[in-house]
């Protein structure tokens, strides 16, 4: 049996999240074609329902420093709205969308309100995007590379824990039904058309 689940994504005025697992399996129909030869179906069994998996702590958010945990949610929500407008794609392995670290910097200084002389407004931005940004990068939140002239930034952890997540709920409902996830459904065997013979009558 090939496991696979249907999830409610959405649902109006109702809960969403919930998880139903089930399974493909061929068998056998009672009767058999004109031939004497098996005709075959497919069948849905349902698992148990699996209730939504509840989210972990965000590791945004897991510096004791107010103010660095501050900066590092800014430069998440700058990076999430900057690369849906002008990210651009990382000739990379595996392929990423990264952004240009300046137009992440421009951002991030521009919603950073601090008091001060335009020398220190510029040194205490600098401070808090470059504190904010090692630190995203020592946690594997934010990849960085250069290519060329240009520093690209990208977001790696969240892509990376979802699919992994995705993939040990998938084993750990299943168990021993298997482990495989994406494989191929069985398909019910399909007989070719069988082609008729006009006969003439002799006159």
């Amino acid at each position: 049996m090939v496991p696979t689940r249907l999830v409610v994504r959405k649902c109006r005025g109702g809960r969403t999240g919930e998880q139903y697992y089930f399974g493909v399996r061929e068998v056998d129909l009672p009767e058999v074609d004109d031939d004497g030869e098996r005709v075959t179906t497919l069948v849905i069994e349902w698992g148990a329902q699996q209730e939504p998996a509840r989210p972990g702590p965000d590791p945004w958010q897991e510096d004791r420093k107010a103010e660095t945990r501050q900066a590092m949610l800014l430069l998440k929500r700058v990076m999430m709205a900057r690369l849906a407008e002008a990210g651009a794609m990382l000739p990379l392995d595996p392929p990423v969308r990264g952004i240009d670290r300046e137009i992440v910097r421009g951002e991030f200084y521009a919603q950073t309100p601090v008091d001060g002389t335009e020398a220190q407004k510029q040194q205490t931005r600098r401070k808090r995007f470059n504190r904010a940004l090692e630190r995203a990068c020592e946690k594997q939140l934010v990849g960085i590379r250069e290519i060329g002239t240009t520093t690209y930034l990208w977001l790696q952890r969240q892509q990376a824990d979802e699919g992994s997540a995705t993939k040990s709920s998938d084993q750990r409902s299943f168990g021993s039904c298997g482990t495989s996830i994406g494989a191929r459904v069985p398909k019910a065997r399909l007989r070719p058309p069988r082609r008729r013979t006009v006969s003439r009558s002799s006159r």
